[in-house]
């Protein structure tokens, strides 16, 4: 019997955090490894993270997925509130420790100025 793919989800932070560089600069957020996850990626069927950001200051972004940097002090400048998504090949992310982790962490380093951070959902495909 064939098998396929299809897309799940899960809401990671539903409600309102601010991030400010030198207080709590730092947010960590687990995310849990469907045991049916589909590790396989292309240029197409890759994993989504989207969220909403509002920069109260000029800020720079860092986010990591179980260690694998998605994003590197990527530039917001103060203004409204916008969603933001990032792609990566969940594969790589997730088998860059020597076990399949049963869950990861999705982390939100704010390296300068302040962010509010809202409806953080991650995107991927499962087997079935």
């Amino acid at each position: 019997m064939a098998s396929t793919t299809i897309a799940d989800y899960q809401v990671i932070r539903d409600g309102v955090l601010e991030l400010d560089v030198g207080f709590n600069d730092v947010g960590d957020f687990t995310f849990v490894v469907p045991s049916d996850i589909h590790l396989g990626t292309s240029s197409r069927r890759k994993a989504i993270l989207n969220f909403n950001l509002r920069p109260v200051e000029d800020a720079k972004l860092t986010v990591k997925f179980n260690g694998v940097n998605l994003m590197t002090e990527r530039f917001f400048s103060a203004s409204h509130t916008r969603m933001h998504q990032e792609t990566f090949d969940i594969g790589t992310a997730l088998q860059a420790t020597a076990n399949m982790p049963s869950n990861a962490v999705v982390q939100f380093i704010v390296n300068a100025g302040k962010i509010r951070f809202s409806d953080i959902v991650f995107w991927y495909q499962i087997n079935r």
